[in-house]
């Protein structure tokens, strides 16, 4: 679902932001990207997943339950996880200042755009169904999940933790560079296993027992 959700981050921000699919990239916004960058000779956004940690806030024991052609499978309780991104704006064109070519600009006026967008999926409540479109809700993915509400953190206060460190990992000399922080939890569907058909018809029997006359009852569930 990590991809899907990538993949709706594209969409939005192609649409919104006029831009082309060559100029918004998930690679770590390293020495490689950079360079990247250069040769398309355009502005660019970097959407990085830097992080992934369980959310136990949402654990839960309680599986769930779904009957499909008269079969009842149980899905184990979803792990939910915290996707945290970091979204910088990338333009590389040469300063010049005296004639109003400032790339800095670009790239600030680049990150305002995204902090623009990105609280409407809060106020929307982004669901799986929204992710996954225009393809459809995977099979094994549970029904009751579809619609749910996603939980979305944008620009928490506290910042990303580690800014400093992620930059220095991103190569010596490197320069730091502003970011959108975001945080989405998604659901970890496990493997379904496969119950009991469920009853559907109790049959009731009566006769004599062979050999002495006695009557019995009989039942069965079918």
């Amino acid at each position: 679902m990590i991809r899907h959700f990538n993949l709706y981050l594209r969409k939005l921000f192609e649409k919104q932001l006029k831009l082309e699919t060559e100029q918004i990239g998930f690679e770590p916004p390293d020495e490689n990207w950079r360079n990247y960058v250069s040769g398309i000779h355009k502005r660019a956004l970097n959407i990085y997943l830097v992080d992934l940690r369980e959310n136990h806030g949402k654990r839960t024991n309680e599986g769930l339950r779904e009957v499909r052609n008269g079969v009842v499978s149980e899905i184990p309780a979803p792990r939910w996880v915290d996707c945290h991104y970091l979204i910088t704006a990338w333009d590389l064109t040469s300063p010049d200042i005296a004639h109003g070519v400032e790339p800095t600009l670009e790239e600030h006026t680049m990150l305002y755009e995204v902090t623009g967008l990105l609280p409407a999926l809060e106020t929307e409540s982004l669901t799986p169904r929204q992710v996954y479109d225009p393809d459809p809700v995977p099979a094994d993915f549970p029904r009751v999940l579809a619609d749910a509400a996603l939980p979305f953190t944008i620009l928490p206060g506290e910042g990303f933790p580690k800014l400093a460190e992620f930059w220095g990992a991103m190569g010596a000399g490197y320069r730091w560079k502003p970011a959108v922080y975001l945080v989405i939890t998604l659901p970890v569907i496990r493997p379904e296993r496969l119950l009991e058909p469920p009853v559907t018809t109790l049959v009731t029997i009566y006769g004599q027992e062979h050999g002495n006359g006695n009557e019995m009852e009989k039942e069965e569930i079918r």
